[in-house]
């Protein structure tokens, strides 16, 4: 069978090629003492993500929260979810995860460090990264001051441990 026999859609994925390529980024990184944790959107594969891990990723990115439940069924526990949480269901979904994983997710609202908080406990806090606008205001909080004051207001979440910042 040849590639052209398959029906498509397909995912057609030569693996010579992909494992060259999460190596090479593996070299570039250790080379500039560079820490990175790829985003598993290109792939959504827990297959993949612990190939980036063996080869020296600190962790992982997600978009979803189902995508990190995904990714902890698989053995992968250091997770960022990049994107915030919020609505009690997902937040719920959360609690369980940082109940076995290493999860972190970002904020950049006071309403979403609420819903937050109740994750966590001052003895396990939840981390977090506050989101900053990189100028192309999808969202996050202002550079400079803006982020400073937050970062103040966060501070009275005990429950809470800023990692540091954040942006997409």
């Amino acid at each position: 069978m040849t590639k052209y026999d398959i029906s498509s859609p397909a995912v057609i994925v030569d693996l010579d090629i992909a494992e060259r390529n999460i190596e090479r980024v593996a070299v570039l990184t250790r080379k500039y003492g560079i820490k990175h944790r790829p985003h598993i959107k290109a792939h959504k594969s827990a297959y993949f993500a612990r190939k980036q891990l063996e080869a020296g990723a600190i962790g992982v990115a997600v978009a979803k929260i189902a995508e990190a439940e995904t990714m902890v069924e698989h053995g992968i526990t250091d997770i960022l979810i990049a994107y915030s949480i919020v609505g009690a269901e997902k937040l719920q979904r959360l609690k369980k995860l940082h109940q076995i994983a290493r999860v972190m997710t970002t904020v950049d609202s006071l309403e979403a460090a609420k819903g937050l908080a109740g994750i966590g406990s001052p003895e396990h806090p939840l981390p977090v990264l506050i989101e900053i606008d990189c100028g192309t205001h999808r969202g996050g909080r202002q550079s400079g001051e803006d982020t400073l004051r937050f970062a103040m207001q966060l501070r009275d979440f005990e429950s809470l441990q800023i990692k540091g910042i954040f942006t997409y």
